[in-house]
């Protein structure tokens, strides 16, 4: 309430000073009228450009978490082997869902495994060119490895 009549006293005010400019041309109320019509003009566009801009990065952020929770989304099948649920599944929670064919209640428990991961060692036909070069001594054999010999 308080700023709807500080929005109408600042929309008078410049509204008063715009008069006073264009009195002599065109008359003290006349310009009261333009300057005020003209700020509620530029006010309701204004408002209307927000709300559009508002709309659309609201849609943009609905947008992104439905993709991360699409993320979670996990499909099983109920113990009666009749319906299949598609649902969001989340670690902190309670994942219980209710069974429209049986009735009965399933919870959905997730185990997590740590794996270790190794790096991949590559050799290609620089390394075994490499390894040729340095002259390794078959200790079987004791014979020298060579090119000629691979």
């Amino acid at each position: 309430m308080i700023s709807i009549i500080v929005s109408l006293l600042i929309t008078s005010i410049i509204s008063l000073f715009f008069s006073f400019g264009l009195k002599d041309i065109i008359g003290f109320w006349q310009a009261f009228s333009i300057a005020t019509g003209l700020q509620i003009i530029i006010a309701l566009i204004y408002k209307s450009f927000r709300i559009e801009q508002r709309k659309s990065s609201n849609i943009t952020i609905r947008s992104r978490f439905d993709e991360l929770l699409a993320l979670s989304e996990v499909s099983f099948k109920c113990p009666c082997d009749k319906f299949t649920f598609t649902e969001e599944v989340f670690i902190g929670a309670e994942n219980i869902f209710k069974c429209p064919t049986c009735n009965s209640n399933v919870k959905a428990k997730i185990n997590l495994t740590p794996i270790l991961q190794t790096d991949v060692l590559s050799v290609g036909a620089n390394d075994m060119q490499m390894i040729i070069e340095s002259g390794i001594d078959d200790t079987d054999t004791g014979n020298d490895l060579s090119e000629k010999e691979i």
